[in-house]
């Protein structure tokens, strides 16, 4: 399913709307992320939570809330993906217009990067 969303997903997106820092989290050569294994999620009633379990993690005594949109991506995260891979999930889900998805899933990437929450595998 994935692999048949239109690549309108990642190509010809206004990147104006994004920071710097993050645009390089836009699809151009499309890198795979997933996330560092140090890191845990927990639901705590209606709120979830990403905790580090292990002093090697770089957001060690940091506790990260996620909304939906960003459990979703956290949970797919399990598994390599790239941006277009999570950029069609979030469309799908949520029936928003590619290229917010795009703006969306480059930013968290980002947090999530900076953050050292994810890494790059690819």
């Amino acid at each position: 399913m994935i692999d048949d969303w239109p690549r309108s997903c990642y190509y010809g997106i206004i990147h104006a709307a994004i920071p710097l820092k993050w645009k390089k989290y836009m699809v151009t050569h499309d890198p795979q992320f997933t996330r560092d294994p140090a890191i845990v999620m927990r639901r705590i009633g209606d709120e979830v939570v990403l905790v580090p379990v292990r002093s090697a993690s770089g957001a060690m005594g940091e506790i990260f809330a996620l909304n939906d949109p960003a459990a979703l991506i956290w949970k797919a995260l399990a598994q390599p993906q790239t941006t277009h891979d999570l950029c069609a999930l979030v469309v799908a889900e949520y029936e928003v217009e590619p290229a917010e998805a795009q703006r969306d899933v480059a930013e968290l990437l980002g947090q999530f990067v900076e953050a050292a929450l994810v890494r790059e595998v690819r």
